[in-house]
């Protein structure tokens, strides 16, 4: 039986004035408890909680249950039997009865809740274990699948070195019909070709010597800064070899587009000569326009070569800069005050280039905090952890 509005509204104003002198959870829930037992409804745990909004529904629970066994004992004496009235007796047992009914009916269903929720976590459990699983299987059908586009990739890669060969070989055609345009190109072509592998053999020859002078410098600490020093020149020079290899490439670009400009310059003017022969001027203009579609498809392949040779020379440059990182903080740990500041006090050494290649070296703590300024050569740091170590 559900309760009347004003019913609510007596007892929340009840309970409203008992907080404010000072009543407890304990007391309020006993006192909205005997008042709904005398008005003839079941005090509730979820009612209860509902009036006093206090406590949680095991506390309120725990003092139905309380109050439930206080009346018990009372009216198990003998003295309060016999001088109390039948009437109120009747209603403190009903009282009672109801008490105990809402306690186990509260009881079950927080124990129900509780399996239901249970199982809810096991259902998840299992869902979640089914979800790794089918990440697991998905993960691995990623990986065959970025498998199977590697070797796709490669055929690809394949596929586009004999694509290249077969262009070479329609240049060569091409150089029949523009012979003058087509033998500048292709000498500058073989030019840039014949740079690129000499560039390529003397960086190689570089890298040799490169890791020689590493395999040596655990013994030699000078012979490794010499060696960096040349390193460090090696690389202005391969540097401003590759910018002078860029500006006579595009020199040549420009060239070549100037020399194709003065081809169309003369192609409209044959075609403007040829007009007057009305028989031949249909088979001169399907030439000339196969004539400009195939310059088109070469210019397009010069700027591809032109990329793509760019792309190298970045990728050998960054290479070379890291083996000379290397090569620089191998010596700065072998030398002798570093070695002795690092072994014991557990610091770490840090180096880095800048742009103009001059190196930047100072030393860091197991936190990241960089231990006093940088220096500029491993004589100085090496001077630097002597002091420390003196300290």
């Amino acid at each position: 039986m559900q309760l009347t509005d004003e019913l609510r509204q007596e007892l929340q104003e009840k309970v409203g004035r008992m907080k404010l002198e000072g009543a407890r959870r304990k007391e309020l829930t006993r006192h909205v408890a005997m008042q709904l037992s005398f008005k003839g409804y079941k005090p509730s745990v979820c009612i209860v909680r509902d009036i006093t909004q206090q406590g949680s529904l095991t506390d309120i629970s725990r003092d139905l249950t309380e109050l439930r066994e206080e009346i018990g004992k009372a009216l198990s004496r003998r003295t309060l039997k016999t001088s109390m009235p039948e009437s109120y007796l009747q209603m403190v047992e009903q009282t009672i009865e109801q008490l105990w009914t809402g306690a186990v009916d509260t009881a079950s269903k927080a124990l129900e809740a509780e399996q239901i929720a249970a199982g809810k976590l096991r259902d998840d459990a299992l869902r979640e274990v089914e979800t790794i699983q089918a990440l697991r299987a998905e993960e691995l059908l990623h990986r065959q699948a970025l498998q199977q586009a590697l070797d796709d990739e490669r055929r690809r890669s394949s596929d586009a070195e004999q694509q290249a060969a077969a262009l070479q070989a329609q240049c060569r055609e091409l150089a029949e019909s523009v012979a003058r345009w087509q033998a500048n190109t292709e000498t500058e072509r073989r030019l840039r070709t014949e740079e690129h592998q000499r560039f390529s053999t003397e960086l190689e020859l570089m890298r040799q010597e490169h890791g020689r002078a590493l395999e040596q410098a655990e013994g030699n600490r000078r012979y490794v800064l010499l060696q960096l020093d040349t390193a460090r020149e090696a690389e202005r020079n391969l540097r401003e070899r590759v910018r002078q290899v860029e500006d006579d490439r595009t020199a040549q670009e420009q060239r070549t587009r100037v020399e194709l400009n003065h081809l169309r310059d003369r192609n409209g003017a044959m075609s403007l000569q040829l007009g007057e022969l009305k028989g031949e001027l249909k088979a001169k203009e399907t030439h000339l326009a196969e004539a400009n579609k195939r310059i088109a498809d070469l210019e397009s392949r010069l700027d591809s070569e032109r990329i793509a040779l760019s792309a190298r020379n970045d990728d050998m440059l960054q290479d070379l800069r890291a083996a000379a990182l290397g090569g620089l903080l191998s010596a700065v740990r072998n030398a002798p005050h570093v070695f002795q500041l690092c072994d014991e006090i557990n610091y770490q050494v840090r180096v880095e280039l800048e742009e103009n290649g001059k190196p930047l070296l100072w030393l860091e703590d197991e936190g990241g905090n960089r231990i006093g300024s940088t220096s500029a050569s491993v004589n100085d740091l090496d001077a630097k952890c002597q002091q420390l170590l003196d300290r």
